[in-house]
């Protein structure tokens, strides 16, 4: 793997330091040693490291390498869920004012916590 020069990690004082520039864009262009060394993260700059468990899960995948750190990528996550929401609700089994995240105009059934207790059980 092409190392730019040698730099030191300010936080744990380790060497080695990947830029997200040069991370291998597909996995199989990157060797076992990636375990050893640290990446910095594409948005925060943030380090992080890949552990061996890792490498291989995305060897099986065949997924590349995250540019960005754990932390960035469960925020970019979150962000695509969309946002949480209540809506006023009527059961349609019983008729009960209810709040449901089902947006009233879609075509889901909602139930009351009761009659949803009776249905299942």
């Amino acid at each position: 793997m092409p190392q730019s020069e040698t730099k030191t990690c300010e936080q744990c004082k380790a060497q080695y330091i990947i830029e997200p520039d040069e991370i291998p864009d597909h996995i199989r262009d990157a060797p076992d040693t990636i375990t050893d060394e640290i990446l910095t993260c594409a948005s925060r700059s943030r380090n992080c490291k890949i552990i061996s468990a890792e490498l291989q899960l995305y060897r099986r995948m065949i997924l590349p390498i995250p540019r960005k750190c754990f932390y960035c990528r469960h925020q970019d996550r979150i962000k695509k869920r969309g946002p949480f929401n209540l809506y006023d609700q009527k059961c349609d089994n019983c008729n009960k004012d209810i709040q449901a995240a089902f947006d009233p105009k879609g075509l889901e059934i909602v139930y009351c916590e009761q009659c949803y207790q009776q249905e299942v059980i």
